[in-house]
């Protein structure tokens, strides 16, 4: 079932709210990688990065 207008604005809405977005650059060829890794392992990229970013951080305090 396709999102009406009005749902795909009320979606917007609350991920501008709750959410904050990253643009990341990598060397060309790594996004593939990436993605073929993360979706192996069971985690959609975005998932995959955000858990790796954490779990750096984490190591690092």
């Amino acid at each position: 079932m396709a999102n009406t207008p009005a749902q795909r604005r009320a979606n917007a809405k609350w991920e501008a709210k709750a959410k904050d977005q990253i643009r990341l650059v990598i060397d060309k060829g790594q996004k593939e990688i990436i993605k073929q890794f993360a979706e192996a392992h069971g985690y959609s990229m975005n998932k995959f990065i955000a858990e790796a970013i954490k779990e750096k951080i984490e190591r690092m305090t």
